[in-house]
């Protein structure tokens, strides 16, 4: 159906994400639900919060999903200026 994730492992760092980021997520949690239109926002305030540009995007999508879902994340990341990725697939 095209679930979009959002993974932030630093503690610090997330709770300082998360304050930046209009959905509603739980600071508690590292892994946090979002729509697609909140992954741009999400990735700015993380650059915001680590002073940095170099940002790694890992895309990790599941071996059931359907290529239009992974091609959409992909065109929006692009259209949002965000064109350094990583691509897996995992089992």
């Amino acid at each position: 159906m095209g679930n979009y994730l959002v993974y932030i492992p630093d503690e610090s760092e997330r709770i300082k994400t998360s304050q930046l980021i209009p959905s509603k997520v739980s600071i508690s949690d590292s892994i946090w639900a979002v729509q697609l239109t909140d992954i741009d926002i999400c990735i700015k305030a993380y650059k915001k919060v680590t002073a940095s540009n170099d940002v790694k995007i890992y895309i990790e999508a599941d071996s059931q999903a359907e290529y239009k879902v992974i091609k959409e994340l992909i065109e929006y990341l692009q259209d949002t200026g965000n064109s350094n990725y990583y691509l897996t697939t995992i089992h």
